[in-house]
């Protein structure tokens, strides 16, 4: 009967990872970088059960080292403050670190939380459920990193499965917007 409802018997949900890449394979082409972007945002969240997503885009005069929000699915806005814009250099955060380091991160959602079960984490980014963690992917461009895919997740940290898919979007999401010779778009919209 658990193999019936998607789990298996300890209690492991299935990953539909290679179904959700086939969908993404099929996204038309006439859509726009958001769109794109909305799409693998939309299944990475759903692949890791996470809470919500962002994405995040290098913006800003050359060297700024700032990643701005742009995009933003599952948060309320009160929450979306602290995650506006994030100096790489500074932030201990999972986008800053993904860019930085050009790797897959996994971190609490915010710099030394502490919050243990039962506690509400009420932080300078918003109100979020305690023990909050954030996975995040670098978005390469032919330069480096350019911008992070992340999804705010639960407590527990995600497979080697979940983290590959993460990084299987992420490299899905920077063919599509490499194709239209442009990033996300205007970096003064509001996800």
């Amino acid at each position: 009967m658990a193999e019936r409802r998607g789990t298996y018997a300890v209690g492991r949900s299935h990953s539909w990872g290679d179904e959700r890449l086939s969908l993404l394979s099929a996204v038309g082409t006439e859509l726009t970088d958001r769109e794109v972007l909305r799409h693998a945002l939309d299944q990475a969240v759903s692949e890791l059960g996470g809470l919500a997503g962002l994405v995040h885009w290098s913006c800003g005069p050359a060297g700024s080292r700032t990643l701005r929000l742009v995009l933003a699915s599952g948060l309320p806005l009160p929450a979306l403050g602290g995650w506006e814009e994030i100096r790489q250099d500074e932030a201990p955060l999972a986008p800053a670190r993904a860019v930085r380091d050009g790797r897959f991160v996994w971190l609490p959602a915010a710099s030394g939380e502490t919050a243990g079960p039962g506690e509400t984490a009420r932080t300078a980014f918003g109100s979020l459920p305690a023990g909050t963690t954030v996975a995040s992917v670098p978005l390469t461009g032919p330069d480096g990193p350019v911008g992070a895919l992340s999804v705010l997740t639960g407590p527990r940290e995600p497979t080697p499965e979940q983290a590959a898919f993460l990084e299987a979007v992420g490299r899905w999401a920077e063919r599509r917007l490499s194709r239209s010779g442009a990033g996300v778009g205007d970096c003064d919209e509001y996800p």
